[in-house]
Protein backbone atom coordinates (compact mmCIF):
# COMPACT_ATOMS: atom_id res chain seq x y z
CA UNK A 1 0.00 0.00 0.00
CA UNK A 2 3.08 2.67 0.99
CA UNK A 3 4.11 2.10 -2.95
CA UNK A 4 0.70 3.05 -3.98
CA UNK A 5 0.28 5.95 -2.19
CA UNK A 6 4.30 6.85 -2.73
CA UNK A 7 3.31 6.91 -6.68
CA UNK A 8 0.49 9.19 -6.09
CA UNK A 9 2.42 11.74 -4.21
CA UNK A 10 4.62 11.58 -7.28
CA UNK A 11 7.17 10.19 -4.76
CA UNK A 12 8.82 7.95 -7.08
CA UNK A 13 12.45 6.62 -5.56
CA UNK A 14 10.58 5.66 -2.07
CA UNK A 15 7.68 3.90 -4.43
CA UNK A 16 10.23 1.90 -6.03
CA UNK A 17 11.77 0.87 -2.69
CA UNK A 18 8.32 -0.36 -1.53
CA UNK A 19 7.99 -2.67 -4.06
CA UNK A 20 11.34 -3.91 -4.17
CA UNK A 21 11.33 -4.62 -0.50
CA UNK A 22 8.00 -6.22 -1.31
CA UNK A 23 10.21 -8.89 -3.88
CA UNK A 24 12.62 -8.89 -1.05
CA UNK A 25 9.68 -11.12 1.07
CA UNK A 26 8.11 -12.58 -2.46
CA UNK A 27 10.24 -12.73 -5.11
CA UNK A 28 7.76 -13.74 -7.87
CA UNK A 29 5.42 -10.71 -6.42
CA UNK A 30 4.61 -10.11 -10.48
CA UNK A 31 2.36 -7.06 -8.89
CA UNK A 32 4.75 -5.58 -6.89
CA UNK A 33 7.38 -6.19 -10.47
CA UNK A 34 4.40 -4.25 -12.60
CA UNK A 35 4.10 -1.47 -10.24
CA UNK A 36 8.11 -1.06 -10.44
CA UNK A 37 7.78 -1.14 -14.49
CA UNK A 38 5.03 1.73 -14.12
CA UNK A 39 6.98 3.59 -11.78
CA UNK A 40 10.15 3.68 -14.27
CA UNK A 41 8.37 4.05 -17.14
CA UNK A 42 6.45 7.56 -15.07
CA UNK A 43 9.91 8.80 -14.31
CA UNK A 44 10.58 8.72 -18.42
CA UNK A 45 13.22 5.68 -17.47
CA UNK A 46 11.89 3.54 -20.68
CA UNK A 47 14.73 1.02 -20.76
CA UNK A 48 14.10 -0.15 -16.64
CA UNK A 49 10.34 -0.08 -17.59
CA UNK A 50 10.67 -2.33 -19.88
CA UNK A 51 13.03 -4.74 -18.10
CA UNK A 52 10.26 -4.89 -15.53
CA UNK A 53 7.15 -5.32 -17.25
CA UNK A 54 8.79 -8.23 -19.12
CA UNK A 55 9.16 -9.91 -15.64
CA UNK A 56 6.48 -9.54 -14.11
CA UNK A 57 4.89 -11.59 -17.80
CA UNK A 58 7.63 -13.98 -17.02
CA UNK A 59 5.88 -14.55 -13.74
CA UNK A 60 1.80 -14.29 -14.58
CA UNK A 61 0.99 -14.74 -18.27
CA UNK A 62 -2.19 -13.72 -17.85
CA UNK A 63 -1.01 -10.06 -16.44
CA UNK A 64 -2.68 -8.15 -19.74
CA UNK A 65 -2.01 -4.59 -18.57
CA UNK A 66 2.10 -5.59 -18.03
CA UNK A 67 1.41 -6.32 -22.18
CA UNK A 68 0.43 -3.19 -22.63
CA UNK A 69 3.10 -1.37 -20.74
CA UNK A 70 5.96 -3.30 -22.24
CA UNK A 71 4.29 -2.68 -25.69
CA UNK A 72 4.87 1.38 -24.57
CA UNK A 73 8.46 0.82 -23.72
CA UNK A 74 9.52 -1.06 -26.52
CA UNK A 75 7.20 1.43 -29.07
CA UNK A 76 9.10 4.50 -27.16
CA UNK A 77 12.90 2.82 -27.14
CA UNK A 78 12.33 1.79 -31.15
CA UNK A 79 12.03 -1.50 -29.89
CA UNK A 80 9.39 -1.85 -32.54
CA UNK A 81 9.91 -6.06 -33.28
CA UNK A 82 9.73 -6.68 -29.71
CA UNK A 83 6.53 -4.31 -29.27
CA UNK A 84 4.61 -6.67 -31.90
Amino acid sequence: MKGVAFTASRIMANAIQCYKQALQLNRIHFLAMYNIAVVYLKMGKVSSAKKWFFKAIDIEKKLEPAYKGACLACFKLGHYHEAA
